[in-house]
């Protein structure tokens, strides 16, 4: 019995050797899709704005490295209901400007966008309807300041405002806590933007909701050596269009502006043909709540 347990250990090993060396590569190679090199612009037209700036890029495709440089040699141009066209020109910042004295953008009208640039192999061209002016009823729910640790105090501000009735509607809002540090000779103001309470998207739509209230949460912790900078929250409110609302919304539920690493991939929304990104009207409305 203690021969034949000496020579099967040896037996086994080798056998499972044998299977484990034949066994087929696990890793399937999928190669990477090719594809050509395509425009990509970020582009918001806000009535009322003096000046109206677009970014606008090229893709890098991961089958080759690309040296073009968009800023010398892009194309834009603008177009206002077929009638009037500006070409954008590169500003100091990097971005393609016109000013509103050029193009007026108006509430309720249709603008095109069309670019092109040399070694892409196609233009872009998107189109956006500018939303309707609104002047919503605006409240202010809650303002309170509690310490909840010893050196530091949480704001919390609770807004809600009123949807326009008998519209397709999508929203945007944003609240800013406004410090002034006064120095000798000058004052020193600086805007902060306010956390959204249980992780409430900022970007929502009135679907079931038409004319109704839309209420908003907002906190923010303070140092209690800083609170008495505070002197204001600046509520921004933005109508925007159905295109914004779909690009902006997958990147506001997944918190991927934070570099959350457990967010999921997403698809984003595009409405510019023949390239990426967005091409989009707000209008945005603002209110200030003293603080002091």
């Amino acid at each position: 019995m203690k021969t034949q347990l000496r020579f099967s250990i040896p037996i086994v090993v080798i056998v499972l050797a044998i299977s484990l060396g034949c066994e087929p590569e696990l890793v399937t190679k999928i190669p990477l899709p090719t594809e050509n090199q395509k425009l990509a612009v970020s582009a918001f037209l806000t009535p009322g704005s003096d000046k109206h700036s677009f970014y606008v890029d090229a893709s890098i495709p991961n089958n080759f490295i690309s040296t073009y440089d968009p800023w010398d040699t892009a194309i834009v141009v603008m177009i206002s209901d077929g009638t009037k066209s500006v070409r954008l020109i590169q500003d100091d910042d990097g971005y393609f400007s016109f000013y509103d004295h050029q193009l007026p953008v108006i509430h309720g009208k249709r603008y095109f966008l069309e670019a092109s640039a040399p070694g892409i192999p196609k233009a872009i061209s998107a189109s956006t309807m500018i939303p309707e002016d609104f002047d919503p009823q605006f409240e202010v729910i809650k303002i309170d300041t509690s310490g909840y640790t010893e050196d530091y105090e949480k704001l919390e501000f609770i807004v809600r405002f009123r949807d326009v009735p008998g519209t397709k509607d999508f929203y945007r809002i944003t609240a800013y806590a406004t410090w002034l540090r006064e120095y000798p000779g000058f004052t020193d103001t600086v805007l902060w933007e306010m956390n959204s309470r249980n992780s409430q998207p900022q970007l929502v739509k009135d679907e079931g909701k038409d004319g109704g209230w839309l209420q908003f949460n907002f906190s923010l912790s303070l140092g209690k050596d800083t609170r008495s900078w505070l002197s204001s929250v600046e509520t921004v409110i933005y109508r925007v269009d159905e295109d914004y609302y779909k690009f902006h919304y997958p990147f506001v539920i997944t918190d991927y502006y934070n570099d959350n690493p457990f967010s999921e991939p997403i698809i984003v929304h595009s409405n510019v043909k023949n390239g990426y990104g967005i091409f989009s009207g707000v209008v945005e409305k603002r209110y200030i709540t003293p603080l002091k």
